[in-house]
């Protein structure tokens, strides 16, 4: 099967909301019906192999778009946050920002690239027993210049970007589906989160009532 180019949207936005699947041009509703059209039987025939036959096509089409669905709906910018709690520099800086709580900590970031992945899996089952487990790979590669995390208390509350490079693929059992090859993100400036994005818990402090 040759794997299909994703159609470009025109000046994609970094938003609090932009998911993985607007990345490859679905919108949340369009992403279970437009997968579960790619996974047609005769462009899969070892995968067809491994599903037994009593158990029918449709069902593991709509089993795995459904999967798939949920994961493109996750939000770019939490994609981000999962690769920056593993920085040193960054954990360092959320550590300040817990000591001083009601203050802003404004963390610089050199030019670097995260390459990130989710899984959606759906397991096949033949009564109660797993006859198999079909895995979607979804990768992004993104490059970001000129990154500002504005800290508080331990979370995300406000992000500013130079640049920001993306590409991606959406790949099962090493078919590939869908290819996004490389783009560039418009940036809305300073993007201030309604919901910041918490990268470690806030300290709390016990106090037992005298006995």
């Amino acid at each position: 099967m040759t794997s299909k180019a994703a159609v470009a949207k025109p000046a994609l936005q970094i938003t609090e909301t932009l998911s993985v699947g607007e990345l490859f041009s679905f919108t949340p509703d369009q992403s279970a019906e437009g997968m579960k059209s790619s996974l047609r039987v005769e462009d899969f025939p070892d995968l067809r192999k491994s599903v037994p036959r009593l158990v029918s096509w449709t069902s593991v089409q709509s089993a795995l778009s459904g999967s798939l669905r949920t994961a493109l709906d996750t939000p770019l910018i939490d994609v981000f946050a999962d690769a920056w709690k593993l920085c040193a520099t960054v954990r360092d800086d959320v550590k300040k920002s817990l000591a001083s709580p009601r203050s802003q900590v404004v963390l610089p970031l050199a030019e670097h690239e995260i390459n990130s992945a989710l899984h959606p899996s759906v397991e096949v089952l033949v009564g109660t027993a797993i006859v198999c487990e079909l895995v979607f790979d979804v990768t992004l590669t993104t490059t970001l210049e000129g990154l500002l995390l504005t800290l508080q208390n331990g979370a995300i509350t406000a992000i500013e970007l130079g640049s920001c490079c993306c590409s991606g693929k959406i790949a099962i059992r090493q078919i590939d589906l869908l290819k996004r090859d490389l783009f560039t993100l418009k940036l809305p400036g300073q993007l201030h989160l309604t919901k910041p994005i918490v990268l470690s818990a806030p300290l709390t402090t016990n106090t037992e009532s005298p006995k």
